[in-house]
């Protein structure tokens, strides 16, 4: 998980650094956020799966074992 961490970081401190230039943003620039924003996305949606799953085991497991 912390792979996707470090990079939804990077991309969210990247996408920071082209938003403080707004005014000066090229297409180019749009064009980049736009894919930051999408690995941001990605990458949080995938740790936040992983954190489900993982409370969903943990649970399922504290059942057995109180059965």
């Amino acid at each position: 998980m912390s792979e996707e961490v470090n990079e939804a970081a990077g991309a969210a401190r990247e996408a920071m650094e082209l938003l403080k230039r707004r005014k000066r943003l090229t297409k180019k620039d749009k064009e980049r956020l736009e894919e930051l924003y999408a690995r941001w996305r990605g990458a949080r949606d995938h740790a936040w799966q992983d954190a489900e799953k993982r409370v969903e085991d943990t649970l399922r497991r504290q059942r057995r074992s109180s059965s």
